[in-house]
């Protein structure tokens, strides 16, 4: 059986100044998991980049700096010496639904810094969330939709594979995940069980694909099939 521990796990490690990300690493290689399952917050020169580019004049920039993608080589460098490929990288700050047209860009560029990071990274897969809210009508499932299947597109150039997670937002609503997903052509998710509720779309995401579960959560590829225990 394959593991990761998502580096978010660690996050109040990170917050103490006691864990970074090349300690996730080393961590992650000490505990015998397989692969790497890094939280974007853990790569904190690149979020501090990030922040300051959304703050700043020029929101929509779409590249970081040299010295950022620089800091991800070094992590990449680390993971490969760790024998650690990258699973999913999870991006917080690019989600999909923002109420105005502005805010919409700017969070479409940190996507297309993030999947600049990914290429260096090579994760099998990154996580974007749809943002909105759980009713999601039909006004942000257009925007949601549009979103994925731009970032799909261009993550798809670096055969990696874009999924969602029932997370919050919109995705919070099992039914949500399945109507956004059937409608992306190649998007997948990965599913938090605990806060999967009955109905068609729970019977979909784990009923037809039964995960094993290891802890409190799950997290599991229903659109490909493939299946990787998560903590």
């Amino acid at each position: 059986m394959d593991y990761s521990i998502a580096s978010y796990s660690f996050h109040r490690l990170l917050e103490s100044g006691k864990q970074d990300m090349f300690k996730y690493i080393s961590d992650c290689k000490d505990m015998g998991c397989a692969l790497l399952d890094p939280w974007n917050g853990h790569l904190a020169p690149l979020i501090a980049e990030d922040k300051a580019i959304k703050a700043g004049a020029n929101p929509t920039q779409a590249h970081f700096s040299d010295a950022g993608l620089d800091y991800a080589r070094r992590v990449k460098a680390a993971a490969d010496e760790a024998g650690l490929p990258v699973g999913c990288l999870a991006i917080d700050g690019a989600h999909m639904y923002e109420p105005t047209a502005e805010a919409r860009a700017a969070n479409r560029a940190c996507g297309y810094r993030w999947l600049e990071v990914a290429d260096i990274l090579r994760p099998q897969q990154v996580r974007m969330d749809t943002g909105g809210t759980v009713d999601l009508p039909a006004d942000q499932f257009a925007i949601i939709i549009e979103g994925y299947n731009d970032m799909v597109q261009r993550a798809g150039q670096k055969q990696i594979e874009v999924v969602l997670e029932n997370h919050w937002g919109a995705s919070h609503v099992p039914e949500n995940v399945l109507r956004v997903i059937e409608a992306v052509p190649g998007a997948g998710a990965v599913v938090r069980q605990r806060q999967l509720g009955g109905g068609a779309a729970r019977r979909w995401l784990v009923d037809v694909r039964p995960p094993r579960q290891i802890g409190a959560y799950q997290g599991a590829d229903v659109r490909r099939g493939r299946e990787r225990n998560r903590v």
